[in-house]
C-alpha cells in the first residue's frame, strides 16, 4: 500500500509543479501587498483557529488565508480589516483536473502575495493524510522556486514518516523553503532524516496575542478554583471514559470542580461526545462539581482565558495544553503519536506529557498530585520559561514582513 501511495502521491507532485505558474508567476516584490497563508483544516478545530489567529495578529501586513471550505475557519472582527479567506477545493485533496485546476487558482493569488506560508502543525509527516501533507510540501517548494520568502509554519515531525511525506520535505528543504520545526525533538528528528532549511522554532500559538478578558467569568460556571479536563476524540480508543472518569472524580476530591472541555467540535474525530462518555462515566456523588461545554466552538482568545483561570489542564489535546502553558497553567498533555513530547521538552518539563495507554488514570492522577503538592512553584517555573518560548515562537515569523 505504501508503494502504491508513493507512486501516486509522485503523480500528484508532478501535477503540482506542471499547473504552478501555468499562467503566469513571478517573484514576489516590494509593492505587492498580502502574505498568503495556506491554512490546516479547521473544520472545528480550535487548535487550527489559533495557529492562524496567532500567525494574522502578529502580520503587519494583509493575510490572504487560503482553505478548502469557507467555513472552514473564521475571521474575528479585530482581524477582519486585513485578513480574507479565499476557499480553493482541490488543492490540498483533489486529484487530476480538479488539482491542476487549483493549482493555478492558488497561482493567480500570488500576482499580490509578498510571501508564501503554509501551516504545518501536525500534518506534515504523513501520519494523518500522505497526500495532503506531500502537497503542502510540494505547494511551499513550488512558491520559493518562483521567488517568494516561503515558509512552514511550527510543525512537529514523527520519528516514522510515510516516505514519500520525507521525500516532499526534504525537496522544500533543498529549494530554500525555511522549515519551522516547533520543537526540538522534532527539529532533532527532521536533521536526522537529512532535511535542510531546518530552523528550531517553538508553535506560532505561543506568539498570540489576543485573551479574553471575561471568559472565566461568562463561560466557566465555577465561582472559585477549577481544572479542566479534555477528552479528546482522537485519542477515545487509547483512553477510557472510565479512566478519565477517575480523573475527574480525584480532581473533585482535591477540591477542584472540573470543567469538561471539547477543544474539537465536529462530527468523528471531534471531543464532544468523547466528553460526554466521561460525564456519563462520572459517580452521580460527584456531578455537581463538574460540568460540560456544551455550547459552540469556544474562540482561541477564550480558550485562553478559560485556561489562564484554571489550576491545571489535563488534555490530550496539543493546543489546548499550548493555550494552558501560555499563561504559565500546568498543562498535562496524553501522548499517542510520539509528538507532543517535544512540547514538554521546550519547558524542561518531561513529566507534562504521560502515555495514553493502558494504566493513564494511574499516571495522571500520580502526575497531578505532584503538580498540586507544588503548584505555585511549578506555575513560576513555567512563565520563567515562556519569554524565551515566545521569542521562539516569533522565529517562524522572522523576517516575514520584511520580504520583497
Amino acid at each position: 500500500m505504501l508503494r502504491t501511495l508513493d507512486v501516486t502521491t509522485g503523480i500528484d507532485s508532478r501535477i503540482t509543479r506542471r499547473n504552478f505558474g501555468r499562467d503566469g508567476v513571478s517573484s514576489a516584490s516590494s509593492s505587492r501587498r498580502n502574505h498568503v497563508l495556506v491554512a490546516p483544516p479547521g473544520q472545528g478545530n480550535v487548535g487550527d483557529q489559533s495557529m492562524v489567529e496567532a500567525f494574522c495578529e502578529n502580520s503587519v501586513h494583509p493575510v490572504v488565508l487560503v482553505t478548502r471550505y469557507a467555513d472552514d475557519l473564521s475571521v474575528p472582527a479585530d482581524l477582519a480589516n486585513r485578513v480574507s479567506i479565499v476557499p480553493i477545493d482541490g488543492l490540498l485533496n483533489g486529484r487530476g483536473r480538479l488539482h491542476a485546476k487549483a493549482v493555478r487558482r492558488f497561482t493567480a493569488l500570488l500576482g499580490d502575495a509578498r510571501t508564501v506560508s503554509v501551516i504545518g502543525a501536525d500534518i506534515m509527516d504523513g501520519a494523518y493524510n500522505p497526500r495532503t501533507s506531500v502537497r503542502r510540501s510540494d505547494i511551499a517548494t513550488c512558491a520559493r522556486r518562483a521567488g517568494f520568502d516561503t515558509r512552514v509554519i511550527g510543525f512537529s515531525w514523527s520519528s516514522h514518516p510515510t516516505r514519500s511525506a520525507l521525500r516532499s520535505l526534504r525537496t522544500a528543504g533543498d529549494a530554500g523553503v525555511r522549515l519551522c520545526l516547533r520543537d526540538p525533538l522534532s527539529a532533532e528528528r527532521a536533521r536526522v532524516d537529512g532535511v535542510s532549511g531546518v530552523v528550531e522554532t517553538a508553535d506560532i500559538v505561543f506568539a498570540a496575542t489576543s485573551v479574553s478578558p471575561i471568559a472565566r467569568s461568562s463561560l466557566v460556571p465555577f465561582a472559585g478554583a477549577y481544572a479542566v479536563v479534555n477528552a479528546s476524540g482522537l485519542l477515545a480508543s487509547h483512553v477510557r471514559a472510565d479512566d478519565l472518569a477517575r480523573v475527574v472524580v480525584h480532581l473533585v476530591e482535591r477540591g477542584l470542580p472540573v470543567l469538561l472541555l471539547p477543544h474539537v467540535i465536529r462530527p468523528l474525530t471531534g471531543d464532544r461526545e468523547a466528553c460526554r462518555a466521561v460525564l456519563r462515566a462520572v459517580d452521580p456523588a460527584h456531578s455537581d462539581s463538574v460540568a460540560l461545554w456544551e455550547g459552540d466552538v469556544v474562540s482561541p482568545a477564550e480558550i485562553r482565558g478559560i485556561a489562564e483561570g484554571a489550576t491545571v489542564v489535563v488534555t490530550g489535546r496539543m493546543h489546548l495544553a499550548i493555550n494552558a502553558l501560555f499563561s504559565g497553567v500546568p498543562a498535562l498533555i496524553l501522548a499517542s503519536q510520539g509528538k507532543v513530547e517535544g512540547l514538554a521538552r521546550l519547558f524542561d518539563r518531561d513529566e507534562l506529557c504521560l502515555d495514553a495507554g493502558p494504566g493513564a488514570a494511574e499516571r495522571i492522577t500520580a502526575a497531578l498530585d505532584a503538580i498540586l503538592a507544588d503548584r505555585e512553584s511549578v506555575s513560576n517555573d513555567l512563565r520563567a520559561r515562556l519569554p524565551r518560548v515566545r521569542r521562539s515562537a516569533l522565529d517562524n515569523l522572522h523576517g516575514l514582513d520584511s520580504a520583497h
